[in-house]
């Protein structure tokens, strides 16, 4: 939309995309995966779904034009890999509860986690 005032100038409607419904379902989703994962014993599931949401939401945000400087976006990659870490740490230490979990498989998801974390921190910078 472009509406012209008497001096020249022009007053054009830019829009932006808001993050801050992205990030919450990137959040839910990433956390769901990490979390079903962890608990079924599936590595792949419990690193592969919050790769993926974290890896998408790194691509959209680089791509669109948003509401945020680009700063605070960065920080927002950080922000969302470590509470996935976080959420995989929980579902790690939870399922410790199960008689018949392996140690291997705590193991292999504190390796999960810390990917997320890793990969905004990389982005991040």
């Amino acid at each position: 939309m472009q509406s012209k005032y008497l001096s020249g100038l022009s007053l054009k409607s830019i829009e932006k995309h808001a993050i801050r419904k992205l990030f919450i379902s990137a959040v839910i989703v990433g956390s769901i995966g990490t979390a079903f994962g962890t608990i079924i014993g599936s590595p792949w599931t419990a690193i592969g779904v919050p790769v993926i949401v974290l890896s998408g939401y790194i691509f959209w945000t680089v791509r669109a034009e948003v509401d945020v400087p680009a700063l605070i976006i960065g920080d927002s990659y950080y922000y969302l890999g470590f509470i996935l870490t976080l959420v995989a740490l929980t579902a790690s230490l939870v399922s410790l509860g199960d008689a018949d979990v392996s140690i291997s498989n705590i193991i292999g998801s504190f390796g999960a986690a810390m990917t997320t974390t890793i990969i905004g921190l990389v982005a991040r910078l």
